[in-house]
C-alpha cells in the first residue's frame, strides 16, 4: 500500500491527458454501442481503408438531435448567451436554451417543448450542474438522442491504459486518432511515465502495467484488424 510522504505535493505531478485502447474490428457486436461509423473511421484511420472494408456492417448508432439547456442568470453574468451563438457550436443538432431558475415551472416548460417537438419517446441524457463562482450557471442540460441506421464497424475491446503516459506524449491535434501498425503499438510503450507510476505504485506496479501492455497490446496485435485508439482530453 502506498503511504503518503510528508509535504507530499500530489498536484506537482504532470497528468498526461491520454487514454489508449486496443480495439479489433469485429464481425458481430459485443456491445451495441461499440462501433464507429464509416465517416468517423475513415477520417481517423492512418492505414488504407481497404484493409478494413470486409468488416463494414449495417450498424445502429445514437445520434444527438437536440440539446436543451437552462441558463440561470447571476450578478457576474446578467445576460444569457445568445442562442444562435450556442447553436453554431452545436451545429450537429437543434439547440434550445431556456432562461431562468430550474424549478418546477421550468421543468413543465421543458416537458412541453419536448412533447411539442415529438421527443417524448426519444432517449434523454440529463446533467444537473452546481454553480461554480466565476462561471456561467447552467443548472440543467439535456441531450435528446435518436437511433440512426448507417454503415460502419463493430469492434471488440482488448486493451485499456489511462494516465500512464508522459505529458508530452506525441499525438495529433485531433481529439481521436486511429493507428493500425505494430510500430504504433510499440511506440506507446516508449512513453510510460515510469517515475510517477513507480512513485505511486512501486516497482511491482510498474511491472504489472508493463506486463499488461505487452500481453494486451503487443502479443495480441493483428494487422488489418487491430486498432490503437488514442484519445486526449
Amino acid at each position: 500500500m502506498y503511504i503518503m510522504k510528508n509535504n507530499d505535493l500530489i498536484y506537482s505531478f504532470p497528468r498526461g491527458p491520454y487514454t489508449v485502447f486496443h480495439f479489433k474490428c469485429s464481425d458481430v457486436p459485443f456491445n451495441k454501442e461499440d462501433c464507429f461509423t464509416i465517416e468517423e473511421f475513415s477520417k481517423a484511420i492512418d492505414q488504407p481503408f481497404e484493409l478494413y472494408e470486409k468488416y463494414v456492417r449495417a450498424i445502429e448508432v445514437e445520434k444527438r438531435i437536440c440539446h436543451i439547456s437552462v441558463q440561470s442568470l447571476t450578478k457576474e453574468f446578467p445576460e444569457p448567451v445568445d442562442e444562435d451563438i450556442l447553436a453554431d457550436i452545436l451545429d450537429d443538432c437543434i439547440y434550445k436554451s431556456f432562461v431562468g431558475a430550474y424549478d418546477d415551472e421550468m421543468k413543465q416548460i421543458i416537458e412541453a417543448y419536448i412533447n411539442k417537438m415529438g421527443y417524448s419517446n426519444k432517449v434523454r441524457k440529463e446533467n444537473f450542474l452546481d454553480h461554480i463562482p466565476g462561471f456561467r450557471y447552467t443548472p440543467y442540460m439535456c441531450g435528446i438522442y435518436d437511433t440512426e441506421h448507417t454503415l460502419g464497424f463493430y469492434f471488440s475491446r482488448h486493451g485499456y491504459l489511462r494516465d500512464c503516459f508522459i505529458e508530452d506524449y506525441p499525438v495529433e491535434e485531433a481529439e481521436q486518432s486511429f493507428k493500425g501498425t505494430i510500430k504504433d503499438f510499440e511506440e506507446i510503450g516508449k512513453h510510460f511515465d515510469t517515475d510517477t507510476i513507480k512513485y505511486f505504485y512501486g516497482s511491482k506496479g510498474l511491472d504489472h502495467i508493463q506486463d499488461y501492455y505487452q500481453k494486451h497490446f503487443i502479443d495480441n496485435f493483428e494487422y488489418g484488424k487491430s486498432i490503437l485508439l488514442i484519445e486526449q482530453f
